[in-house]
């Protein structure tokens, strides 16, 4: 999942979810959107991880960016995944937002998905992980358990003065 969220403004929720991977009838040589099934998933997609949006035809140009952020990661699961990669996945969001997506994440992971999560907020990985791989200049400089390291540590690790 990109920092971008890689979403189309202008498309409904249930057109970007299934971009790329859109469900179509076949009538004879002819295959056609099959507009209902996308939206009737789409809904069961955003249940399953309990996320709410007004409707799955909202234009995601009018959603605030905690939802589209919980669409972008309902797109990046959605699909089966068992692995999703997150690059600031709460970056620029409020705090209401930036909560809700932390919910979602921890939803994934009760749901079985592995979450890899990059951040520069060490209180937010720590929270979300179990495991921490800490990275200087391109390179793995340590591996800690979240429960047994702190923010300050973690700092310490990234700046080379642990």
């Amino acid at each position: 999942m990109h920092q971008n969220l890689a979403l189309i403004d202008e498309l409904t929720v249930a057109q970007n979810l299934f971009l790329n991977r859109e469900i179509v009838r076949r009538i004879g040589p002819f295959a056609l959107l099959d507009r209902k099934a996308m939206k009737d998933q789409a809904r069961a997609m955003l249940s399953r991880l309990s996320i709410n949006v007004p409707s799955v035809t909202q234009r995601v140009r009018r959603l605030s960016g905690g939802q589209r952020q919980a669409i972008s990661i309902c797109r990046a699961a959605g699909s089966g995944a068992k692995l999703v990669v997150m690059d600031e996945p709460t970056a620029a969001l409020g705090v209401q937002e930036t909560a809700n997506v932390e919910a979602l994440i921890r939803k994934l992971r009760e749901q079985g998905v592995s979450v890899i999560l990059i951040s520069h907020n060490f209180d937010q990985v720590r929270r979300l992980s179990d495991q921490i791989w800490v990275m200087r200049a391109g390179k793995m400089v340590a591996t800690v358990r979240s429960s047994e390291t702190t923010g300050n540590e973690l700092v310490a690790l990234v700046t080379g003065a642990a």
